[in-house]
């Protein structure tokens, strides 16, 4: 965990579910470099669940054992780079607009929109409320989702997910530069 060095108190989650594609499958894990956090994380875990069923445990120990390039980890992950470095271009094609740091461990991406006249960041809530009522797209503010409230950190960032069918993806891409080349 190369927060760990940092920030003692971090918690990393995954399941299953998410980085396996497998919905319905209900076993994940917790890191974390600080042991009081994983004791209160393993207590609570005793009050909420009782055992693991066995198709469960059968499944997860099969697909674990399928490899990254054969199972569905590998099926989504490149999915995954197929859709950053569609991403990548997209941002790349309106510097004016857009700005990122590229993500390298994550499905997902903080954005920046941008006031072209300013070079500020626009209002990030009223920019996907804009977005949606206009287009569809659904984009997640981060100001309004992430960090703490009154915190600026997120202010004029969106959360785009790229782990999405491509061809999905795609259309979204193209609905969004549409509605960038109008602003």
């Amino acid at each position: 965990m190369g927060f760990s060095k940092q920030y003692k108190n971090i918690i990393a989650v995954s399941s299953l579910s998410k980085a396996y594609a497998l919905p319905g499958i209900h076993i994940g894990w917790a890191i974390s470099p600080n042991p009081e956090i994983i004791e209160q994380i393993t207590l609570a875990r005793d009050y909420t669940t009782l055992s693991v069923s066995q198709i469960d445990h059968d499944i997860a120990t099969f697909t674990r054992g399928l490899g990254i390039e054969n199972g569905p980890l590998g099926r989504s992950w490149e999915i995954c780079r197929t859709n950053l470095a569609s991403l990548e271009k997209f941002i790349a094609s309106y510097p004016d607009h857009l700005r990122w740091v590229k993500p390298t461990g994550a499905s997902m991406a903080c954005v920046c929109i941008i006031e072209t006249q300013t070079g500020l960041p626009l209002d990030d809530a009223c920019y996907c409320e804009g977005l949606l009522k206009e287009t569809g797209l659904l984009l997640v503010p981060g100001g309004k989702t992430f960090g703490t409230e009154g915190d600026d950190d997120f202010k004029g960032y969106i959360r785009v997910r790229f782990s999405v069918a491509p061809e999905s993806f795609g259309c979204a891409l193209k609905i969004w530069g549409e509605y960038l080349n109008r602003s």
